[in-house]
């Protein structure tokens, strides 16, 4: 800790850098020393403050390691809770990544898309019961497993027991199966 004479002797000493201080320098309000602007990136601390709260944050994460990932699943449940809409689409953006099937849509573009099918399901043509944020299931015309992208033009809204009924047929596969049941 910084003794309270070191911080007087500082505040003098900047008060004597302020009348003669140009555009180029700056006080770091963390540690109240003054130094080049290009030592603080942007930020308004100095790197060294940054440096040293970097390294203590790092400690009392690995000190303190249960009670970080607690808070963390925590507050990640309460932001899914509130926002099931964003995850939703948050995880189909982040397995096609990972497929490396390109393609991204947003949780605007589904309530668009919602709006658009009058809110009847895509699969079996019946209306969706719930809203986009419940039990709306969104459904890859090609599935990202067999390479279709998560763009929001592959994308169609189902009832969550048609998508898992559909699981990863396309579309065209889908339809014949209910046709060939349907007929018997």
């Amino acid at each position: 800790h910084i003794g309270r004479l070191q911080i007087r002797k500082r505040r003098e000493t900047r008060r004597d850098l302020v009348s003669c201080q140009s555009s180029q320098y700056k006080t770091c309000p963390t540690c109240l020393v003054t130094r080049a602007i290009d030592s603080f990136d942007g930020f308004k601390t100095c790197n060294k403050c940054r440096e040293i709260v970097r390294k203590a944050q790092a400690r009392y994460r690995k000190t303190h390691r249960e009670v970080v990932l607690r808070k963390d699943r925590e507050g990640s449940r309460v932001y899914r809770k509130a926002h099931p809409g964003c995850t939703r689409a948050g995880v189909h953006n982040y397995r096609a990544r990972i497929k490396g099937n390109g393609g991204k849509h947003t949780t605007k573009e589904l309530r668009e898309l919602f709006e658009q099918q009058d809110g009847f399901c895509y699969l079996c043509g019946k209306l969706l019961y719930g809203t986009l944020d419940g039990l709306v299931s969104v459904e890859h015309k090609i599935p990202v497993s067999r390479g279709g992208s998560n763009n929001i033009s592959n994308i169609g809204l189902a009832h969550l027991s048609c998508n898992q009924r559909k699981h990863t047929r396309t579309h065209e596969e889908f339809t014949e199966i209910i046709r060939a049941v349907s007929n018997l």
